[in-house]
């Protein structure tokens, strides 16, 4: 009768315990997302050079150049006679 009184107090004990344990290792995922960002400087805006003739009169001759105003150089490698 001992036995029987062990066993049915076992089988009480262990259905009492819910199937899905509360303490159980869970796996938990986790994703890693990448940021882009973009940069102005990654994108520029061309704007053609801005072109400028320059005049001169040296000895009665009419002379030219130009200069280029949006990179500050002359584009000519001297003056040209008209």
């Amino acid at each position: 009768m001992k036995k029987i009184t062990i066993l049915l107090l076992c089988v009480t004990v262990l259905s009492s315990i819910p199937a899905n344990h509360s303490y159980a290792k869970q796996n938990i995922r986790t994703e890693t997302f990448t940021q882009t960002t973009f940069y102005e400087s990654d994108v520029s805006l061309r704007v053609s050079d801005i072109i400028i003739y320059r005049y001169r009169t040296k000895n009665g001759v009419t002379q030219y150049r130009r200069w280029n105003k949006t990179q500050g150089y002359w584009v000519d490698s001297s003056w040209i006679n008209m």
